[in-house]
């Protein structure tokens, strides 16, 4: 069945993906990946790093293909904090401007491994904003969006991910899953801003 499977693929122009060149952009860490590409015809693509899936020393790295996926610079560092920064969304605007989001999460053990007590006892202080005006090269400095952080009250667990849009009328749009520690339960909301994605956005 499998060599039947292989042969449709071969015929069908669509070779096993291992056929292909590809480049290892780094090892041991690069969850959540989120690409977009830019005005300027980049790719940019931001990462987790620094640990793995959890870990107090999580970082946000970018990094960029200049020929549409086929090669990709080093890693370079855009958020690194204190404590375990993660769980990134990211999109262009039509002014140009990218637009980051992420979460900073805490309450790990002295190890920096493990979260301490149970899943209701970590810390996710919100969705936080930077913004790049220079395709990513310098970021302002980040800004807790107040509405998010109102809508779940600290409650629970918060992460935006996937791809920030804008639509014709200038509305941006941003996915965000919550698990609450109460009965609702885990829920996705679309927040959306008619400001540019400025902090302060409505749900």
């Amino acid at each position: 069945m499998k060599h039947c499977i292989l042969t449709f693929l071969i015929a069908a122009g669509l070779a096993p993906a291992a056929d292909f060149p590809h480049q290892i952009v780094t090892s041991g860490v690069g969850y959540f990946p989120v690409a977009v590409r830019l005005n300027n015809g980049d790719v940019l693509a931001v990462i987790r790093g620094g640990a793995a899936h959890i870990g107090v020393h999580g970082r946000l790295d970018l990094v960029r293909s200049t020929d549409a996926g086929k090669t990709w610079s080093a890693p370079w560092t855009v958020i690194d904090g204190s404590l375990d920064d993660r769980n990134p969304a990211m999109g262009q605007l039509k002014d140009g401007a990218i637009v980051l989001a992420y979460v900073i999460v805490g309450n790990y053990d002295e190890t920096g491994l493990r979260f301490k007590g149970g899943r209701a006892d970590r810390i996710f202080d919100g969705v936080y904003l930077v913004y790049s005006r220079d395709n990513g090269r310098t970021w302002s400095k980040p800004v807790r969006d107040p509405v998010i952080h109102k809508f779940y009250d600290g409650q629970g667990q918060v992460s935006p991910y996937g791809k920030i849009v804008q639509l014709p009328d200038g509305t941006v749009l941003m996915a965000v899953y919550f698990e609450f520690f109460d009965e609702r339960g885990n829920q996705s909301h679309l927040f959306r801003s008619r400001e540019a994605a400025r902090p302060g956005a409505s749900r």
